[in-house]
Parts: structure tokens; C-alpha cells; sequence
């Protein structure tokens, strides 16, 4: 297992938030031959898939204007 900034964690945590959902766990995951972000979230009621795909995609954004 790769090694996460804290910045990556920082990010889920924010683009979790705007959903109203809170992320358990956020792990790299991979090698030489490509990389998983595997991003585990919680919440109170059920968490939807439409809010994992909200979430997905504001993280993948909000990564690409990290580093682009």
C-alpha cells in the first residue's frame, strides 16, 4: 500500500461534507501497474449510490485542480 498525503484525505473529507455523508476510511491503493483510491463513507440513513457518484466526482475533481 502506497503511502496518502493528508491533502487526498482533506479532499474526501470536503467533498464528503457537501453531501451531508462522513468518510471512514480513505486508502491508495496499487502499484507500478495503476493506482485505486478507495474512499469508504458513512452516514446516518443508507448512503445512496447517486451520493457516492456526487462524491466520486467532486473528490476527482477537486484532485485534478490539486495537481493537474
Amino acid at each position: 500500500m502506497s503511502e496518502l498525503p493528508a491533502r487526498v484525505a482533506e479532499l474526501a473529507e470536503q467533498a464528503a461534507a457537501a453531501d451531508g455523508v462522513e468518510v471512514l476510511q480513505v486508502r491508495l491503493t496499487g502499484g507500478h501497474d495503476g493506482r485505486v483510491l478507495r474512499v469508504v463513507l458513512d452516514a446516518d440513513d443508507p448512503v445512496e449510490a447517486d451520493v457516492v457518484e456526487q462524491v466520486a466526482r467532486r473528490l476527482s475533481r477537486a484532485l485534478d485542480a490539486e495537481d493537474p
